[in-house]
């Protein structure tokens, strides 16, 4: 039997947990950065209340075609389907990703990704 766990890890301590698995895990994807999280109590949360929703959303714009400087709401679409969202769901994404300061309106119909 096969399993697919999902786990966070310090980036202190990154390099010995690819050490400890070397060897017995299979297809390891390379490490993704948690913006705006923190270690609390034994548990991660989100410092400043940011969603995995917009969070995803905005890593699949980066994977994209899509140019950082000006995003328009079909890529918006397109990113959301990419990480398993429904695409009708793009304008709460830009509520979220603008709420949180992820994007910034250049103008109508027009984003882009704050770095």
């Amino acid at each position: 039997m096969l399993f697919k766990i999902e786990m966070i890890v310090d980036g202190r301590k990154l390099e010995r947990f690819y050490a400890a698995i070397d060897g017995l895990a299979y297809n390891v994807s390379p490490p993704v950065l948690v913006r705006g999280a923190e270690k609390k109590n034994g548990e991660v949360k989100a410092k400043n209340g940011r969603g995995d929703f917009a969070e995803h959303t905005l890593e699949q714009l980066r994977k994209g075609p899509a140019t950082p400087s000006d995003i328009t709401p079909q890529d918006i679409m397109k990113a959301l389907v990419a990480a398993g969202y429904k695409k009708s769901s793009y304008s709460y994404a830009i509520e979220k990703m603008l709420q949180y300061k992820m994007i910034k309106k250049l103008r109508i119909g027009h984003y882009k990704i704050v770095e």
